[in-house]
């Protein structure tokens, strides 16, 4: 697809605002996990009158992509659903806009991409654990229609501070795969075929050791509640002998695969993430341009108002700071060891 500097101007800037303000979300404090507001649509909004639909969908396309790599859910079951509903709000907007035109404004086509992008991730959640998700349907749906609502509104207001310019687009960044990036498809293969609880269990540690020797932050109460939250909804499914109550075994064996499965792929997505690659062509400018927004965003001086201005404005310099030392040996041995014994297995 041959872009315009223009346009190739306007997806670096937006996908690589998107980012930043899914990064400045990160930090706010979730009454309820997994139900956000997200703030990295407000750039999405501002690209459906500026783009054509092609280039709405590549932009689209892209901040999830990058999104779910930097965040390590790219492999995981999270990456699965994140591109579901990123697919299904993009897809409702862009068909609403097109429809409507300006007879619709970002209070009504907010609401209406996040009510998609909830049903969406509920739907592949469903097919992915337990049919028993789509019980959240209601929540999710009236959730996601007053978080739109709120992006709506600040998209609206804030549009007026917006400055569309990427600086330089021309700048790119030399791809490369590393050994150790290859490494993670037979384990993603494994753990997808895998059926022994103890064989996907030795995969999650051995993922979760890659990523402490790579210095990727661990988060053991996000694991312990998708763990639970799986095995909860699969024993709303009975299946097999009663333990217990409403427990079954075969639900609750199920439920504990699965559950396995998805920390074990959400594990090898974090350490896949951190294996040292590098993007290259449209993917590696934006996330240039993304390290200059976050340098304006949390290294510079000023108040935090006056930092959001630079942000909006595309001001801010990329500070840096070199590749972080990684011990790469060592991750390959623990991934590779862990293979060997899960293939004999």
């Amino acid at each position: 697809m041959s872009l315009s500097t223009e346009e190739r101007g306007i997806i670096i800037r937006l996908a690589s605002l998107s980012l930043s303000l899914s990064v400045l979300e990160s930090g706010l404090p979730h009454v309820i996990p997994f139900l956000r507001l997200g703030l990295g649509n407000i750039a999405l909004l501002w690209g459906l009158g500026r783009l054509p639909g092609a280039l709405f969908i590549l932009l689209c396309a892209l901040r999830w992509l990058l999104s779910a790599f930097m965040a390590g859910t790219l492999l995981s079951p999270y990456g699965l659903a994140g591109l579901a509903g990123s697919a299904a709000s993009c897809l409702a907007m862009l068909l609403f806009h097109r429809l409507a035109g300006k007879r619709l404004s970002y209070y009504s086509l907010s609401p209406l991409g996040s009510m998609a992008s909830g049903a969406a991730q509920l739907l592949v959640s469903s097919l992915v654990l337990s049919t028993s998700v789509m019980g959240l349907l209601p929540l999710m749906l009236t959730f996601n229609l007053a978080s739109g609502l709120v992006t709506g509104i600040i998209a609206a207001k804030a549009e007026a501070h917006l400055v569309l310019d990427a600086g330089d687009a021309s700048t790119e960044e030399g791809g490369r795969w590393t050994g150790l990036a290859l490494l993670h498809i037979p384990l993603i293969i494994i753990t997808a075929l895998a059926d022994k609880p103890w064989v996907l269990l030795l995969l999650f540690l051995a993922a979760l050791m890659s990523c402490h020797l790579a210095g990727r932050r661990i988060r053991p109460g996000l694991y312990a509640v998708s763990f639970i939250s799986v095995v909860l909804f699969n024993l709303l499914s009975p299946s097999g002998r009663i333990i217990a109550s409403f427990i079954t075994e075969g639900a609750l064996m199920d439920g504990i695969r699965k559950g396995l499965v998805l920390l074990s792929l959400t594990a090898l997505s974090q350490s896949f993430a951190a294996s040292g690659l590098r993007a290259g062509g449209l993917p590696g400018q934006v996330l240039t341009a993304y390290g200059r927004l976050n340098a304006a965003l949390f290294q510079e001086e000023g108040s935090f108002k006056e930092r959001l201005r630079r942000l909006m404005s595309g001001q801010g310099q990329d500070k840096g700071g070199g590749d972080r030392p990684v011990r790469t040996m060592p991750r390959v041995l623990v991934l590779t060891v862990a293979a060997l014994i899960a293939l004999i297995a």
